[in-house]
């Protein structure tokens, strides 16, 4: 696992073999002129939540698991007291510690997951949609990712129609939306 701060996060995200672009307010999205997207509302029941978070990580074979970037949108944590986020907050940082690395989300708010790091990406989108933080996960493979809300959703954003099917039947049983309400 290997924080990483904004100005990192944006290198790994502007590689060529992501596709990805970046606007200036780290607006993430492809460089296709078309961006399918379609939504899934975050589940209220923490088991739930934890379900929800797994299937999201094996979308693909687990067993081709490849890591992936989780980029906390720090902008956006205006939302909701403070007090209750610390746990939240307390446990991703308490990770990063436990793998050497003593810097704050402030300072480093993206994480990029090795394929042996399964179990802490996994408490990391736990930690995200608990909390109902803005964030971005960024599979290694896969050409999608996934923009969480503040609003307890997320947006799952494909590099081509087919692709977002693909993601769409596999989240089939989480209710997926594709209709795009107003932005949040």
């Amino acid at each position: 696992m290997q924080a990483m701060n904004s100005e990192e996060a944006r290198w790994w995200c502007n590689q060529e073999s992501t596709s990805l672009k970046l606007t200036d307010e780290d607006i993430l999205y492809y460089r296709n002129e078309e961006e399918p997207s379609f939504i899934v509302k975050s589940p209220q029941q923490h088991r739930r939540m934890v379900a929800l978070t797994y299937e999201i990580l094996t979308l693909s074979d687990v067993t081709t698991f490849e890591g992936g970037l989780g980029w906390m949108r720090l902008g956006q944590w205006n939302v909701g007291v403070s007090e209750y986020v610390r746990p939240g907050w307390r446990i991703i940082e308490d990770r990063r510690r436990a793998h050497g690395d003593l810097r704050t989300l402030d300072i480093a708010p993206a994480q990029l997951f090795r394929r042996d790091e399964f179990v802490e990406l996994h408490v990391f989108l736990i930690q995200v949609m608990a909390y109902g933080w803005g964030a971005y996960f960024v599979p290694s493979i896969g050409d999608y990712f996934l923009d969480f809300r503040t609003s307890e959703r997320f947006f799952c954003k494909a590099k081509s129609p087919e692709k977002l099917e693909e993601l769409y039947s596999a989240l089939k049983s989480w209710e997926p939306s594709k209709e795009n309400p107003r932005p949040a």
